[in-house]
């Protein structure tokens, strides 16, 4: 009986021992099957998804440092996938707006998409067991690696053989750039480089070493570094990623123009249809957009690479998304000089706003917001008959947009149509019931037609929508006060003060409230406040 529970328990250690033997066979073989860049990236991705502000945008471009370093670091760079992260990264690094969050996140999911496609079915299932037996942490990717790190120096103390030591001193200096030990992966890489300097592998050394120093804002050492190898470099995948990196220094020293002329040359001189042609391309168009303002040249850049990509997503997306951007940011470059017009009154400055809408109007024809600034360019420069016409043509394209209405509102007031004003704000008020500027102005048009009760009404319901609107508060107190309803003015003006104690017209009425009933105390500290807030204010 002893006999055959011995040999059981022979057998039992020996099934254990070929299951366990198999198993770290098949644990270790996935750490290098499992794709972690990809893994890393549908992490981000799925971060980038809950993104609710800019700076949440800022914080997650860090992320992205993973997937490229896994991408630097594994057997060979996919240039298209590479290009597209730091095109992601680098947009959330310098985003503005909640337009180029959702670009970043375009990109990302293209590339996590094409990623899939490309990994066999058979990895898949080994991805998954990965993460059954081994769920991914950073403690244990951290223990594999410094466990490689031990056994590639040993390696490295025992050979002799030049291409050998060239080939384990580059990938000890792999191990140090995942493990962020930055300096320690630059002694390698320079290690393996003089092992044998004309060889494939000191090119890739000379990349990676250029990247972390780019990535580390190392600039001019990797700018540097990057230019050598544009010189030296066979015309392969490898040299067109280096002129795409010195384009990327270039434009993070701010050398925009030089920037977009490597990326236009390197999407002129490859295939346009490839993933890198198409990332590269987008980033000119981004540079022309952002960095440049150069909005003709951002469109025609865009346009090329959508034509290119009509039948794709990516084509879809820069006609639904980033056209649309193109067009924002052109608008900007239409209220600037009309602004600086206003400011100084210069009509070249009109006449140069008025030529940047057109542009707009060109690309997109029912842009209200442009003739919004059209209307106004004509108003300054005492052409009413076309102010009217581009005002009233924004409304119509913009029946329920406030400010497509303010703006109409406010040209008819200076053109003494008030009954128009009064008609256009009550139009606004029905579109939407809560609108609070559209009350506002109501009640701003009833006073000017000495229709004082109808603008307390007006004031009233726009206070209601908005409890914090200080200039309603004010104007409101001044209704009542001009209809000798002398406690409601004052109740008004002093709800005005506590909201924003330096609103100087309602500090100013409340002091002359109060010393009109003899309140004269709290009317000279309320009079020295207003000396306070404007010095230089002098009592007509």
């Amino acid at each position: 009986m002893l006999k055959n529970a011995l040999n059981f328990l022979k057998k039992t250690r020996s099934v254990t021992a070929t299951i366990s033997a198999a198993l770290i066979f098949f644990l270790g073989y996935n750490t290098y099957l499992v794709d972690h860049s990809l893994e890393n990236l549908k992490f981000a991705l799925s971060k980038a998804e809950n993104i609710r502000t800019i700076e949440d945008a800022q914080k997650l471009a860090p992320l992205l440092d993973y997937s490229l370093i896994s991408e630097i670091t594994s057997g060979r760079i996919h240039p298209g996938s590479f290009t597209n992260i730091e095109l992601a990264k680098d947009i959330l690094t310098k985003t503005k707006t909640v337009s180029q969050v959702n670009d970043a996140k375009f990109v990302l999911k293209e590339v996590v998409i094409r990623r899939e496609k490309q990994r066999a079915w058979f990895l898949f299932l080994l991805d998954s067991a990965n993460k059954i037996f081994l769920p991914v942490t950073k403690k244990f990717s951290l223990i594999a690696i410094q466990v490689k790190v031990k056994y590639i120096e040993y390696r490295i103390s025992k050979e002799k053989n030049k291409a050998v030591l060239q080939e384990q001193y580059y990938k000890l200096a792999c191990l140090y750039t995942q493990l962020s030990k930055f300096n320690l992966a630059k002694l390698n890489y320079r290690m393996a480089i003089s092992l044998g300097p004309a060889t494939e592998l000191a090119r890739k050394a000379r990349f990676n070493l250029a990247w972390n120093d780019k990535t580390r804002g190392n600039l001019d050492d990797s700018m540097r570094q990057f230019e050598e190898l544009v010189k030296t470099s066979a015309k392969d995948e490898l040299d067109v990623l280096s002129q795409v990196q010195f384009a990327d220094v270039l434009n993070k020293k701010g050398d925009y123009q030089r920037a977009v002329d490597i990326y236009e040359y390197v999407v002129s001189s490859g295939q346009p249809g490839t993933e890198i042609s198409k990332a590269v391309a987008f980033k000119a168009g981004y540079s022309y957009l952002y960095d440049l303002k150069e909005y003709d040249k951002a469109k025609e850049t865009f346009d090329k690479l959508k034509s290119i990509s009509k039948n794709e997503d990516l084509g879809k997306f820069i006609e639904n998304s980033v056209m649309p951007s193109v067009v924002a940011e052109y608008r900007k470059g239409g209220f600037l000089p009309l602004a600086e017009g206003y400011r100084t009154s210069s009509a070249e400055k009109y006449h140069e706003a008025i030529k940047n809408f057109d542009k707009i109007i060109e690309m997109s024809p029912d842009d209200a917001l442009s003739f919004v600034g059209k209307a106004l360019a004509y108003l300054w420069l005492n052409e009413p008959g076309k102010a009217l016409d581009y005002a009233s043509r924004a409304v119509r394209l913009l029946p329920n947009n406030e400010l497509a209405s303010v703006n109409l509102v406010y040209i008819y007031m200076r053109l003494g149509m008030y009954d128009d004003a009064v008609r256009e704000s009550k139009r606004l008020i029905l579109e939407i019931p809560n609108s609070v500027i559209g009350y506002y102005n109501l009640g701003y048009a009833e006073v000017i037609k000495g229709h004082l009760e109808n603008a307390v009404v007006a004031f009233g319901q726009a206070i209601k929508y908005n409890p914090y609107f200080v200039p309603a508060y004010n104007n409101l107190g001044w209704c009542e006060w001009k209809l000798k309803h002398s406690a409601s003015a004052i109740e008004a003006f002093e709800k005005a003060v506590q909201i924003d104690p330096r609103f100087f017209d309602a500090v100013f009425n409340l002091a002359v409230a109060y010393n009109h009933i003899g309140r004269y105390e709290d009317a000279a500290k309320l009079f020295k406040k207003v000396l306070e807030i404007k010095p230089d204010y002098k009592a007509k």
